[in-house]
């Protein structure tokens, strides 16, 4: 039976430390991407409901016949 060799990673605190600060900061920034882009959107639909809407109020007092 062969018996296949461990890979032992070490690592010191201050490298531990870094690695979790990265993906704090990576985190972070995903978040607040996702919050931006939700923001954006909203706003974008609400840019074409109002659009849409006068759009209507404006056909309606005209008469199409």
């Amino acid at each position: 039976m062969v018996e296949h060799p461990k890979i032992v990673i070490k690592k010191s605190k201050m490298e531990w430390l870094h690695d979790m600060f990265v993906l704090h900061e990576n985190a972070k920034a995903f978040y607040r991407n996702a919050l931006l882009t939700i923001s954006w959107l909203k706003f974008e639909t609400t840019l074409y409901f109002t659009w849409l809407s006068k759009k209507f109020i404006d056909s309606a007092g005209t008469n199409p016949t």
